[in-house]
């Protein structure tokens, strides 16, 4: 996990820049601040580290259930409160140079 900050929010801000080595099975999980600071009716939100644990949860499940699984549990949180925010996830799969 990195810490920075999002993309596209603020004009004109500089951005630090990082750079980290895929390995052949290596998973990237990308999100909206609408994930982490989803509410439930008791205003408390979801973050960070209960998606980190949900994530540590389905390290090897397909990256279509891990999408589908992080929805769910960020739902189980929220139960009927309404949503406040967009709720976005993207998730990339790296198979290595020759693919599976």
């Amino acid at each position: 996990m990195t810490n920075g900050a999002f993309l596209g929010k603020i004009q004109h801000l500089d951005y630090e820049t990082k750079k980290i080595q895929l390995g052949a099975g290596d998973s990237l999980f990308l999100y909206t601040d609408g994930v982490s600071e989803a509410m439930n009716s008791a205003m408390n939100m979801y973050q960070e580290e209960r998606l980190e644990a949900y994530l540590k949860t389905a390290f090897d499940a397909s990256i279509t259930d891990m999408v589908r699984g992080s929805i769910a549990d960020i739902r189980k949180h929220t139960l009927d409160a309404p949503q406040s925010d967009d709720i976005t996830v993207l998730t990339l799969r790296y198979f290595g140079k020759n693919g599976r």
